[in-house]
C-alpha cells in the first residue's frame, strides 16, 4: 500500500477578504439556521452562507411545512428551543402549521 499522499501544487494569488468570522455556518436549512442563532447569541462574530435565495431549506423551498411531532411518543413535548421560537414567533401570524401540545 502507497503511503505517500499526493500533493497538487497551485500559482500563489492575492483572494480579496470580505468578511471575517469567529463561525461560518455553510446552509440555512433548519440546522444551519439554528448553528448561526445559537453562535451568534453566544458572542461569536458569525455569518451564514446560503446557496439559495431563502432560508429555511426544504421547509421553504419544497413547501414541507408541516413540523412533525415534537415529542418521542409520549404526551410529553420533547423537542423545544429554536424551534419553539419558530412556533411562538410564526403562530400568531397564521404562518404555521404544527401539532398543538393537546395532539402529541
Amino acid at each position: 500500500m502507497n503511503t505517500e499522499l499526493k500533493t497538487i501544487t497551485e500559482a500563489a494569488r492575492e483572494t480579496k477578504v470580505f468578511y471575517e468570522a469567529d463561525v461560518v455556518v455553510v446552509g440555512g436549512g433548519p440546522g444551519g439556521h439554528t448553528a448561526a442563532v445559537a453562535a451568534a447569541r453566544n458572542g461569536a462574530k458569525t455569518v451564514l452562507l446560503e446557496r439559495y435565495g431563502h432560508l429555511g431549506g426544504m421547509a421553504t423551498g419544497g413547501l414541507v411545512i408541516q413540523l412533525l411531532m415534537m415529542s418521542d411518543g409520549s404526551n410529553e413535548q420533547q423537542i423545544g428551543g429554536i424551534c419553539q421560537e419558530w412556533i411562538d414567533r410564526l403562530d400568531p401570524v397564521g404562518q404555521v402549521l404544527y401539532p398543538k401540545k393537546e395532539e402529541l
